[in-house]
């Protein structure tokens, strides 16, 4: 059985005492036959920094996605609701979907299709 093997491998700056801050590198070691060495190919640099990297997620992105739960619960407590008109009041509130989508799947909530399209509501207790 044959897999792909993909690693983003990053190498940032993290001392410059002497000289400028420099430019944070990407390659990606890349194997696409069983049994051959993998080739580390060039990715171009990136404005990621050492401290974004240890830093984890931002304090900022968890609170889009705490925002983007807190609305979904809100939208749904009244009973299930079409992913239409939820899109359309995220979106009204100024939450970007993919946001949405991640605290939808955080909390659960349970996609139903039906003849009308799609259906989102909160899980049973």
């Amino acid at each position: 059985m044959s897999q792909t093997l993909r690693v983003l491998v990053l190498i940032a700056h993290l001392k410059y005492n002497l000289s400028a801050m420099g430019e944070s590198w990407q390659y990606e070691l890349v194997s696409d036959a069983e049994g051959r060495m993998p080739v580390l190919q060039w990715r171009g640099t990136t404005d990621l920094a050492v401290e974004d990297l240890a830093a984890g997620p931002s304090k900022d992105d968890r609170s889009a996605l705490d925002d983007a739960a807190d609305f979904l619960m809100e939208e749904l407590a009244a009973g299930p609701k079409p992913m239409t008109v939820v899109e359309r009041d995220a979106q009204a509130r100024g939450h970007s979907m993919r946001t949405v989508d991640r605290a939808k799947r955080r909390l659960n909530i349970a996609s139903k299709r039906t003849a009308k399209g799609w259906i989102w509501a909160l899980p049973k207790s």
